[in-house]
């Protein structure tokens, strides 16, 4: 993120966005639907009805709906990176550090990142083990691509042995 400079203050933009997984959407329909709308917009024209409504949902929304910070593109990572396996990172660079002040020896530091290592081989084999699993209980896709390639190999094979008959 890029600070923004107002004189003397800086401050950094965060960007959020509404997190509809954790909204309460009974409250927000109840909220809503507990006003009368015939008669709280009667005698407005349409500028001030659509202000009083947009008034009413904001509210609603700011009570019902948390929001989140919004992921931004450095702060991805890949799928198998856990935080067990950050905090194993963070350790095998302390240890370095110390290695290089000469405060731990080089067989402990050896260890800490053959530990690093067998994790992150861990990590990346259960990330493909849980894929291969979701793959196979996955009756509805699987199913329908299996047919289809059924269905193509069947017309490859007319179409090839029709070229060969000519």
């Amino acid at each position: 993120m890029q600070p923004v400079e107002f004189g003397n203050i800086s401050a950094i933009s965060r960007i959020k966005t509404l997190d509809l997984g954790r909204a309460n959407f009974g409250l927000f329909k109840e909220l809503l639907g507990g006003i009368t709308w015939a008669r709280a917009l009667e005698g407005r024209g349409v500028q001030g009805c659509w202000f009083l409504f947009k008034r009413h949902f904001l509210h609603a929304q700011e009570r019902c709906i948390p929001l989140s910070k919004k992921s931004r593109k450095g702060d991805r990572r890949p799928a198998w990176l856990n935080k067990e396996l950050l905090a194993e990172f963070r350790w095998k660079r302390k240890v370095h550090g110390m290695w290089k002040d000469g405060q731990a020896t080089w067989e402990e530091y050896r260890n800490v990142v053959r530990a690093c290592r067998d994790a992150t081989r861990k990590a990346k084999a259960r990330l493909e083990f849980n894929l291969a699993r979701d793959v196979k209980n996955n009756k509805k896709g699987s199913s329908s691509t299996s047919s289809e390639k059924g269905r193509l190999g069947t017309m490859w094979d007319r179409c090839w042995t029709r070229r060969v008959s000519w």
